[in-house]
């Protein structure tokens, strides 16, 4: 219990100062598109630690089988050549890369993240963050099990949370 309460805490005292940013705070109290996804894939800098595209794929049926075909999937990625997984492209409806001319792209990508009602999240404690933020009864997070698979595994999961294996 004292875990939970910790948590829910820690959520609180994060929205509460991530409203301090203007983008942010905008992103938190906008209405959100009834079973929008974000979907955040993971490819540079992840050495061995990629998720394999079926995590993705097994996501985004878990998703679509809970609630129904009529979602949206916001794909964002680090990814600059994402577009090449022709498989992944017939699935998502918009795709969010990082402008790096951007000096607040991290603000501005974490903001979009924020503006959706479900989460499939990489390895990442980007997206990871974002998913934490919104948890609430209402969202469907889902995330990779294990988190890594060449590094000790820490507990990262809680209500709401379901792991998927990788």
């Amino acid at each position: 219990m004292a875990r939970k309460a910790y948590l829910n805490d820690s959520q609180s005292f994060l929205i509460k100062q991530l409203s301090n940013n203007i983008t942010i705070n905008k992103s938190l109290k906008k209405n959100i598109s009834k079973n929008s996804v974000m979907l955040h894939v993971r490819r540079d800098n992840y050495a061995n630690e990629e998720l394999d595209l079926d995590y993705y794929f097994n996501c985004i049926k878990y998703i679509k089988n809970k609630h129904g075909d009529n979602t949206t999937i916001n794909l964002f990625s680090d990814y600059m050549n994402i577009t090449k997984y022709k498989d992944l492209m017939k699935l998502v409806d918009n795709v969010n890369l990082p402008d790096i001319n951007v000096p607040e792209n991290t603000v501005n990508t974490f903001s979009k993240m924020l503006e959706n009602e479900h989460f499939i999240i990489s390895n990442s404690t980007f997206s990871y963050m974002a998913a934490f933020i919104k948890n609430s009864k209402k969202n469907t997070i889902l995330m990779p099990k294990p988190w890594m698979t060449n590094k000790k595994n820490k507990i990262l999961n809680f209500a709401g949370f379901t792991e998927i294996e990788r």
